[in-house]
């Protein structure tokens, strides 16, 4: 980032310019004179990150439960930005058993890793539990955003962790969540071993093996057999996936910071309406009943929520 000076007047002018009015920034005139310099123990040296503090200051003007806490390098430029959602921490303590990690994205105009924290609720959509704007991937970094994290989060750890397999990473989870089981995410594991085999019909057999069902001696057979097919024995999360395909028509590259932050709240609006969307159709909607088995099949619509009626009729139909 570059180092230069900047006051309120040039923060609001360069806010109100990138989106086009006041209307289109989240928060009134007033707000931002009021706001901007909200935290004058320092004083960031580049416009673009006063800017979208600003914008989160902002929302949690509109918003006391909204969350965000960031930290400074030895020159006064912005090092590591932490956000959630008041939606976010209701969602956590609901859903919160299994807490996915992802840090693929490098989609703003600083190559800042950006670190989402997801899950899946009751209508088994994705959801936001926090996000993170990272100044490198260390060990120090991670840690400092779980640790962040679980201040937000009322110290609720999760049971489960899904990560991409990335050594730091791995190490912070198991220092702030000594208990909590580790576990690689599927759409990784995939996408690293058909970044690195390319022999032909491997991708059928690998996705085969990984998603099959059966004993561990039988998944273990398998494998061993598919190494032997491919002559690979010196070779040795779908949430992430899905998140990651959603946010890239948010999320284009090169972003300034202010246009990320401001460009990511928009995406996870539109979650929110999905969300809303499903909990209205489960409410106010009637199954319709498709099977011969039609007492069983009613009585599933009566005590599951739309989308897991869905998945248990289909596995009805299969059985």
């Amino acid at each position: 980032m570059r180092g230069v000076g900047i006051g309120t007047s040039q923060i609001m002018d360069y806010m109100v310019q990138q989106s086009g009015g006041y209307n289109n920034v989240g928060f009134s005139k007033k707000y931002l004179y009021n706001h901007v310099d909200v935290d004058r123990r320092v004083h960031l040296r580049d416009g673009d990150a006063e800017g979208a503090l600003a914008y989160l200051c902002g929302k949690s003007e509109m918003d006391p439960s909204f969350y965000y806490k960031y930290n400074v390098d030895e020159d006064n430029r912005l090092a590591n930005l932490f956000w959630a959602y008041s939606t976010s921490k209701l969602d956590y303590s609901c859903f919160g058993d299994v807490l996915a990690f992802d840090a693929t994205y490098r989609t703003n105009a600083y190559k800042k890793p950006l670190v989402i924290l997801v899950g899946i609720n009751h209508h088994h959509q994705t959801i936001v539990f926090g996000c993170a704007l990272l100044v490198d991937e260390s060990v120090s970094t991670y840690t400092r955003v779980l640790e962040t994290f679980l201040d937000v989060m009322n110290n609720k750890k999760p049971l489960y962790v899904i990560t991409d397999g990335d050594k730091a990473m791995r190490k912070a989870i198991k220092r702030i969540f000594p208990d909590s089981c580790h576990r690689l995410c599927a759409w990784h594991i995939q996408r690293n071993a058909f970044t690195n085999v390319h022999v032909k019909d491997f991708t059928n057999h690998f996705s085969k093996c990984m998603f099959m069902e059966g004993t561990v001696e039988e998944f273990e057979c398998a494998w061993n057999d598919m190494l032997e097919m491919f002559n690979l024995h010196e070779h040795n999360t779908q949430r992430c996936e899905s998140m990651n395909a959603y946010l890239n028509r948010f999320l284009k590259t090169r972003l300034k910071l202010f246009e990320f932050v401001k460009h990511f709240d928009r995406a996870l609006s539109c979650i929110r309406h999905n969300k809303a969307k499903a909990e209205f159709e489960t409410h106010h909607s009637s199954t319709v009943l498709t099977t011969e088995l039609y007492a069983l099949e009613k009585y599933a619509g009566t005590v599951f929520i739309r989308q897991s009626f869905l998945k248990f009729r289909d596995e009805m139909k299969n059985a």
